[in-house]
């Protein structure tokens, strides 16, 4: 696997390969301070909710209490909120 560094000279050399990854990466960055934030001030309810609709399958791939501590809660209360849909 390429380091990150082998990827600078095509990038300096190719402006439409460098505007689609700085895109990307400035996409990715918002996602993350969004769920940062969100797992800072919101309700264990909103942060379920946030993660469900962004990986509707999650629940499919990983046993409930990896997604409860995922989010910052214990596996008893994500069976409430999970009760409570």
């Amino acid at each position: 696997m390429a380091a990150l560094a082998d990827y600078f000279p095509l990038l300096d050399s190719n402006l439409t390969l460098n505007i689609i990854v700085r895109e990307h990466m400035a996409d990715r960055a918002v996602e993350l301070s969004q769920r940062h934030l969100l797992h800072l001030t919101g309700t264990s309810k909103e942060r379920y909710q946030y993660v469900m609709e962004n990986n509707p399958r999650l629940h499919e791939r990983l046993p409930l209490h990896l997604i409860a501590s995922m989010i910052g809660i214990t596996p008893t209360q994500l069976s409430r909120i999970r009760g409570q849909r």
